[in-house]
């Protein structure tokens, strides 16, 4: 806690010690409702995920939200949680997880580094590019309408994502998927998804 106080006073990004604590904490705090998380392939499960989820904040190394995203059907498809180190949310480390994969960022400024099972795949910038840790492009998510993002993976628009901010029924589908993926694919739809269903449902994404 007093380590907090002290980086948000210095606006000093957290160390690699302090995030893979709280990593280790996010997955004991969510663990309840992963063990009931069902099972779920792109082709099928992937448009039973909706933006219904459960939540709360707990006081436990700071401040750290947690929750899961419900499928249409009620059921626990994607834990996650949050947590922040400076104001405004600068720094600040995210953990998702299916059943399968777990997913963590960390945002550090100018750009976001992205974790899938442990590997680091690449990075996302600000204006949502995605990028290999060789800095090659591997896609992006682009504003389609008023209500949805498009997600692009390589050159091909593969998924419609619902914004959360413009939900306007009960369990509304987090996708429209456009075309078939294969896993790699399927992986980077889900790290670009995952991160903009977390903030933006929760408002930790600026316009």
């Amino acid at each position: 806690m007093f380590e907090d106080i002290i980086r948000s006073l210095l606006k000093s990004p957290p160390s690699q010690r302090r995030i893979q604590a709280d990593l280790s904490l996010m997955a004991d705090e969510t663990r309840v409702w992963r063990e009931q998380v069902i099972p779920w392939e792109v082709e099928k499960e992937m448009d039973l995920l909706s933006l219904s989820r459960e939540f709360k904040w707990i006081k436990k190394s700071g401040r750290i939200l947690k929750g899961v995203f419900l499928s249409i059907y009620q059921e626990p498809m994607l834990t996650y949680a949050y947590k922040s180190y400076v104001k405004g949310g600068k720094f600040a480390v995210f953990y998702a997880a299916t059943l399968s994969h777990q997913f963590v960022y960390q945002k550090l400024k100018s750009r976001t580094d992205l974790f899938i099972d442990g590997e680091h795949v690449g990075f996302l910038t600000p204006d949502w590019l995605m990028y290999s840790h060789r800095r090659r492009l591997l896609g992006r998510r682009n504003r389609f309408s008023d209500d949805y993002f498009t997600v692009i993976i390589w050159d091909r628009e593969v998924a419609h994502l619902r914004d959360p901010r413009r939900v306007d029924r009960v369990s509304p589908r987090a996708f429209e998927i456009m075309e078939h993926l294969n896993d790699k694919e399927e992986l980077l739809l889900m790290a670009v998804a995952f991160l903009t269903m977390i903030e933006r449902s929760h408002g930790l994404e600026s316009e």
